[in-house]
């Protein structure tokens, strides 16, 4: 939580592409970083980089809010990807 509300600040700031390109990359970095992990310590930080990076996701629905004009179409986009966040998180397991 506290990175959403420093990504938001940080974008209005430098511009929502550059801390949008900054989050993906801290995100893959820490993805990586706990793939290799040796220990649980060092799988521990990653994933907190990882959260970092994940506050990227409240700049998702000011981007629908942008770019999409009518309020319905707005309504079903962020539909579709709030409902496919736990589909993501109960399917990643499986798939490795």
């Amino acid at each position: 939580s506290i990175a959403c509300t420093t990504v938001g600040v940080l974008a209005d700031r430098f511009g929502r592409r550059q801390i949008l390109l900054l989050c993906f990359s801290v995100y893959a970095l820490g993805a990586l970083a706990a793939a290799l992990a040796p220990t649980i310590g060092m799988l521990m930080v990653a994933r907190v980089f990882m959260g970092c990076g994940q506050g990227a996701q409240v700049m998702a629905q000011v981007l629908i809010r942008d770019l999409v004009d009518d309020e319905a179409s707005q309504l079903q986009v962020l539909a579709v990807l709030s409902s496919m966040s736990p589909a993501i998180i109960v399917t990643s397991p499986m798939i490795g």
